[in-house]
């Protein structure tokens, strides 16, 4: 049944696409042969949608990971608005859970981050508000900063109604797992065919991007996590770890250098003595093998004036770089941002605020910045919320942190423990990242970070209930 629903939908996908082929205007003629095929994709991807809803989710998700830029530029223009991609998936997924949770079909969870991350969505409405009645700023730009930053917080509740069982938890832990290994994969890809790229003139050259190297710091996280408390078997998760470290030094981006490196230290604290030990052996030795490995790579020329070294040389020389003009602009634009949260100290300046500030271009020369994003999350939280918003748009942060600590320190199931140490480490990873980078105001950064944030919750209140039936057990074996 299921292959004949499957030839229904693609023979009716084909023919959509022969008529829409007759009708096409004479200056879209060159698409005409493709649109058959087209038809017979949509009719396969409805085919899986009816079938495999929730795929919808795990889809969108796998493809913010592996094509951050693409899956959030993506958009059709619809003249008063911009669809995004992102935005029809979000669409669809909260649609689905509504559909659900009017028939009976979700599992309820009732979680103390719940009213957290309530509480963070309803101070976006507010700021909102603030940002287009309050201040003034135009309605294209509040709604874009409301959409980024608030509206696909909406993954956490998605992931928590979605995820029915323990076998659906483990199944998108590994899918997270799969889509690091992925990013991994691709990252070895560029350097060994020389596909790295410039941001700007002057910077070091890049594989991957910014959001792709802390996304993957999940899965060096799971892996560390796994060798200290659950593997038996423990190359491929050394191995696993070893690849993401590598890729992520090769990625030449300091804040995904920073954000990893916290994270790795932050997971260190909570290993047993003994374990810290082993680890901190086994580790030099993949030190000295990540070492030789980009010794080897040092001269390879990865553009045509220069070499790997040179390039990760440039990154990390930290005594000039207070030279650095892209440290120089950084600084300067925190200044400006912190002149306009002057303007409103209290309620900030609200949503759709931008910065606009003088400084100098990479030749030295000066400049007038237009229309930018201060590529710190916090400085950028602090001027739109004000004094009064910005503990609470912290307080989800520092609320799933303590959560998770505590979760970490009292639980004794080992696949909880791993699973909370590797999304609390990757919070960890992101939430220093989001320091140097505009994480919390973007799209992308925001539905993983949810995303993993509802995995951890579900992981921990799932323990929980392991802990309670225990300790039932016992107590019913004294009586």
């Amino acid at each position: 049944m299921v292959v004949v629903f499957f030839g229904l939908c693609a023979l009716l996908g084909l023919m959509i696409g022969l008529i829409a082929a007759g009708f096409l205007p004479p200056r879209f003629a060159a698409y005409t042969a493709a649109l058959p095929f087209a038809g017979v994709g949509l009719g396969v991807g409805v085919a899986c949608i009816a079938l495999k809803p929730k795929w919808v989710f795990y889809g969108s998700l796998l493809f913010c990971m592996w094509f951050p830029e693409q899956f959030q530029e993506a958009h059709l223009p619809l003249g008063f608005m911009k669809l995004y991609v992102q935005d029809v998936a979000l669409a669809f997924n909260v649609l689905y859970v509504i559909i659900r949770l009017l028939y009976g079909k979700v599992q309820h969870r009732r979680l103390t981050l719940n009213y957290f991350v309530t509480l963070y969505l309803a101070l976006g409405a507010f700021s909102a508000f603030n940002g287009l009645v309050l201040t003034g700023n135009t309605y294209d730009r509040v709604f874009g900063d409301l959409r980024r930053a608030f509206v696909y917080f909406l993954s956490y509740f998605i992931v928590l109604f979605l995820i029915d069982d323990e076998r659906e938890r483990r199944w998108f832990r590994n899918l997270l797992l799969f889509a690091c290994g992925g990013l991994i994969a691709k990252g070895f890809f560029q350097a060994l065919t020389g596909q790295f790229y410039y941001r700007r003139f002057g910077d070091a050259a890049h594989i991957l991007s910014h959001y792709e190297l802390t996304y993957l710091s999940f899965g060096v996280c799971y892996a560390v996590a796994q060798l200290v408390f659950e593997s038996k078997h423990r190359l491929w998760p050394a191995l696993y770890a070893l690849a993401g470290i590598i890729v992520t030094i090769i990625g030449n981006y300091r804040a995904s250098w920073l954000g990893l490196i916290g994270s790795l230290l932050f997971l260190f604290f909570f290993f047993p003595a003994k374990r810290r030990v082993q680890l901190t052996v086994i580790f030099a030795g993949l030190a000295i093998v990540a070492a030789l490995t980009i010794y080897a790579l040092w001269d390879v020329e990865v553009l045509e004036h220069s070499t790997l070294g040179e390039e990760i040389a440039l990154k990390a020389d930290v005594k000039n770089a207070p030279l650095d003009i892209n440290v120089v602009w950084r600084f300067d634009s925190y200044r400006a941002t912190l002149e306009y949260w002057r303007e409103r100290p209290w309620l900030g300046c609200g949503l759709g605020t931008i910065v606009d500030f003088a400084t100098i271009t990479s030749r030295g020369t000066p400049m007038l910045a237009l229309d930018h994003r201060v590529h710190n999350s916090f400085l950028w939280l602090f001027m739109t919320q004000g004094i009064i918003g910005f503990p609470i748009a912290m307080s989800l942060h520092v609320a799933f942190l303590i959560m998770a600590i505590r979760f970490i320190r009292g639980t004794n199931w080992p696949e909880g423990k791993v699973t909370v140490l590797a999304c609390t480490g990757y919070a960890v990873s992101m939430l220093i990242s989001a320091a140097f980078e505009i994480f919390l105001e973007s799209g992308g950064p925001i539905t993983v970070y949810s995303s993993v944030l509802g995995l951890a919750a579900i992981t921990m209140h799932e323990g929980h209930k392991r802990a309670s039936r225990l300790q039932f057990s016992s107590t019913k074996a004294v009586g």
